[in-house]
C-alpha cells in the first residue's frame, strides 16, 4: 500500500474517534468499520486521539529507525582512546592505530567502573581519532599538467611486444614480436609503428633511420635505457651506435631516468591503448598479420578517436593540429662521423685498468700502463682535440688518441653503412657478454 493510502486510512480513523458515539467502540469494530486490522487500529488510536482535523504530520508514517543510538561514546572512552593513543604510540616508538588500542581499551578497570560504553569496532576508535586529528591525513594532490612543446618538436620512441605472435626467424623465447613506435608530444600524433621480429641495436637503428628519411628530424627524441638504444651495461655512458646517429644529425637523444615510465608519459600510454585496444582484440599471429594490425590502429588513432590530451581536446589528433603541422628538415646529403664529440665534449667515464695494463671503451683497447693494473682511472673527452684526458685521482697520467674516428664528412648512404656496423659490433658485444655472465651463474 502507498503512503497516500496510508494517510486517506489513519484520516478515516480519525474522522470516527472525534465522534461521541464511535469513541467507545472497539479496536474490531473501529478496524471493520474503516476496512483496515484491529492492530492498524490498536498502534493509531491513540496517537490520533488528540489530534486536530487539519494536522497532516501526524497521519505520516514514522520511521523505526533509531533516533539516538544507545551506544554513543562518551567524553571519559574518548578520553581514554586518545590516553592510549599518546601512551603506546611513545612506548613503541611508531603510531599506534585502533587495532592496538582496542586490547587496552577493553580492559581498561576505570572504564568498567564507569559502567560506559565501550566500543569493540576499529572503525569507532578510528572516527574518535580522526575527530581529534590524530591521523594524519595527506595533503591534496596538486597536478601540474607537463608544459607541451611545439608540434613534432619532441617525439617519444619505445618498445612493446605482440602477444601471442610468434617467430621461427629470432632466437628469442619472450617477446618475439615487437612494435617500435613514435608518438609526437606536442600533438600526440603518433608518427609510426612497426612491427618486427629483429629488433637488435642494428635493426632499432635501422629502423629508426627509415622513419626519419620518411618523415623528417625532430628536435629532441625522448627514449628509455634500453641496450637496444644505449648500448650494455659496460658501455658506462659512453654514446652507442645510436646515439652518436642521432647527435651527428642535430637530434638530442634524452634519456630518462631507469625505472621513471613517467618521463615519457605519451607513448607509454599510447602502447597500452595499441596493446588493449587493438593487438589484445585481434591477437595477431605473425609479424605481417601485426603490422596490417597496427597500421589500421595507428589510423584510428590519428583521424577517427578522440584524444583526451590537452592539446586535442576530444578531438583525434590530426584534427586538432589542422594545418599547423611544421614542415621537418630532411636527413642530411653528408655526415661528419665525429660530429657527436661537440655533444659529448668534457664528458667523464670511469674504467678499472685491465691485469695487461690496458681499458676497453666503445670496443676499443687502450693502453695505460702495467704499473696501474686494478686502479680506477678517470677519462676527460676532449672534443677539440679529439683525445682522452687520464687522470688517477687529481693528477693527469696520459693522453690517448681516440680510436674509431672517421676524420672527415661522408655521404650519408655510407654513413648508413658505417654506424650500422658499430651497432652490429655493439649488439654481438652485448651478447657475448650476457652469455659469459650465464656461464658464471651457471
Amino acid at each position: 500500500m502507498s503512503e497516500i493510502k496510508w494517510i486517506m486510512k489513519r484520516a478515516e480513523l480519525r474522522e470516527l474517534l472525534q465522534d461521541k458515539d464511535k469513541q467507545e467502540w472497539t479496536h474490531r469494530a473501529l478496524a471493520r468499520s474503516i476496512k483496515m486490522s484491529p492492530d492498524f487500529v490498536a498502534k493509531w488510536r491513540q496517537c490520533l486521539a488528540d489530534t486536530a482535523l487539519d494536522d497532516m504530520e501526524s497521519l505520516k508514517s514514522r520511521s523505526r529507525a533509531r533516533t539516538i543510538s544507545s551506544k554513543l561514546v562518551g567524553e571519559a572512552v574518548e578520553a581514554k582512546i586518545l590516553y592510549y593513543r599518546e601512551m603506546l604510540t611513545e612506548e613503541r616508538n611508531r603510531r599506534v592505530g585502533a587495532r592496538g588500542i582496542k586490547p587496552y581499551l577493553l580492559k581498561d578497570p576505570d572504564l568498567k567502573q564507569l559502567k560506559v560504553y565501550i566500543p569493540k569496532s576499529t572503525s569507532t576508535i578510528n572516527a574518535v581519532l580522526n575527530k581529534y586529528g590524530r591521523i594524519p591525513k595527506p595533503s591534496p594532490r596538486i597536478h601540474i599538467p607537463a608544459e607541451r612543446p611545439d608540434a613534432m618538436q619532441v617525439w617519444e620512441i619505445d618498445f612493446t611486444d605482440v602477444p601471442g605472435a610468434s617467430s621461427e626467424a629470432t632466437h628469442k623465447v619472450a617477446h618475439q614480436v615487437e612494435v617500435f613506435n613514435i608518438i609526437d608530444t606536442g600533438s600526440s600524433i603518433a608518427i609510426d609503428s612497426q612491427a618486427s621480429d629483429r629488433y637488435d641495436a642494428e635493426w632499432s637503428l635501422l629502423t629508426l633511420i627509415d622513419i626519419l628519411r620518411r618523415s623528417g628530424r625532430p628536435k629532441i627524441i625522448r627514449l628509455d635505457r634500453d641496450p637496444r638504444f644505449i648500448g650494455g651495461w659496460q658501455m658506462d655512458d659512453f654514446p652507442s651506435a645510436m646515439m652518436r646517429f642521432l647527435l651527428c644529425v642535430d637530434v638530442i637523444p634524452e634519456i630518462c631516468p631507469p625505472r621513471q615510465p613517467w618521463k615519457k608519459p605519451f607513448i607509454e600510454r599510447f602502447n597500452r591503448s595499441q596493446k588493449q585496444e587493438s593487438l589484445r582484440k585481434y591477437n595477431p599471429e605473425t609479424v605481417e598479420q601485426a603490422q596490417s594490425i597496427v597500421d589500421d590502429y595507428r589510423y584510428y588513432y590519428n583521424v577517427e578517436r578522440p584524444n583526451q590530451a590537452i592539446t586535442c581536446q576530444d578531438q583525434p589528433p590530426s584534427e586538432a593540429i589542422g594545418n599547423n603541422a611544421p614542415f621537418l628538415p630532411r636527413l642530411p646529403n653528408e655526415v661528419d662521423p665525429d660530429h657527436w664529440l661537440t655533444y659529448w665534449n668534457q664528458r667523464t667515464f670511469r674504467r678499472t685498468v685491465n691485469s695487461n695494463g690496458s681499458i676497453s671503451i666503445d670496443n676499443h683497447r687502450y693502453y695505460i700502463g702495467r704499473d696501474y693494473r686494478g686502479v680506477r682511472v678517470l677519462l676527460r673527452l676532449n672534443a677539440e682535440e679529439k683525445l682522452f684526458f687520464v687522470y688517477k685521482g687529481d693528477t693527469e697520467i696520459k693522453q690517448l688518441q681516440i680510436k674509431g674516428l672517421a676524420h672527415g664528412k661522408m655521404p650519408f648512404v655510407d654513413y648508413v653503412d658505417y654506424i650500422t656496423r658499430q651497432a652490429r659490433s655493439e649488439q654481438q658485444t652485448l651478447i657475448y657478454k650476457r652469455r659469459l655472465r650465464q656461464r658464471k651463474i651457471s
